[in-house]
C-alpha cells in the first residue's frame, strides 16, 4: 500500500517591528514644552546652587582672612559652620539632581504612554507579533526579511493624536 503524504503546512514566519523610542518621543509636539520646562527648572537649580557656593566662598574667604586673631572656640565653630554650609551645597546639589530627573520622568510619562499606545496600535495593523525598541544597542541586529522599521508609521500616528 502506497504511503499517503500528507499536506503540511508551515506557517509563515513570524513578523516584527522596532523603532528607536527616542527619535518618535523627540519628535513629538510635546516634547519640546517638556524639555524647555525641565530647562527652565534646572537653571532654577544651577542658579540656586551657584549663590549658595558664591555665599560659601565669601564665608570662607572672611574666615581664611580673620582666622588668625580669632580665639580657638570661635576658630573651631567658624570652621564647622563652613564645613556645615559646604556639606549642604552638596546635598542640595545631589538632592537638585534627583529632582530634576524625577520631573523629567514625570513630564515624559504621558507621552511614553502615547508612544506605548501608538506602538501597540501599529503593531496590530501590521500583524506584528513584537515590536522592539533600538535604542540603546539593545537591537543590534534585525533582519529586514522578517522585521519592519514601524518609527515614521508610529510617528505618523502621534501626529494624527
Amino acid at each position: 500500500m502506497p504511503s499517503a503524504i500528507c499536506a503540511q503546512t508551515v506557517p509563515a514566519p513570524a513578523r516584527y517591528g522596532y523603532f528607536s523610542y527616542k527619535k518618535v518621543l523627540k519628535a513629538m509636539d510635546g516634547y519640546s514644552i517638556v524639555r524647555h520646562n525641565i530647562d527652565q527648572l534646572r537653571n532654577q537649580y544651577t542658579a540656586e546652587a551657584k549663590r549658595s557656593e558664591e555665599d560659601f566662598n565669601t564665608k570662607y574667604e572672611a574666615f581664611l582672612d580673620e582666622q588668625a586673631g580669632l580665639a580657638s572656640n570661635i576658630r573651631k565653630k567658624r570652621q564647622a559652620e563652613i564645613m556645615d554650609l559646604m556639606e549642604k551645597n552638596i546635598a542640595f546639589k545631589k538632592e537638585a539632581e534627583k529632582l530634576i530627573s524625577a520631573a523629567e520622568n514625570s513630564a515624559t510619562d504621558s507621552l511614553c504612554r502615547l508612544i506605548d499606545n501608538a506602538a501597540r496600535e501599529v503593531g496590530q495593523e501590521h500583524g506584528l507579533a513584537f515590536v522592539f525598541n533600538t535604542d540603546n544597542h539593545s537591537v543590534p541586529f534585525v533582519n529586514p526579511q522578517y522585521c519592519d522599521d514601524i518609527t515614521t508609521a508610529i510617528e505618523e500616528k502621534l501626529a494624527k493624536k
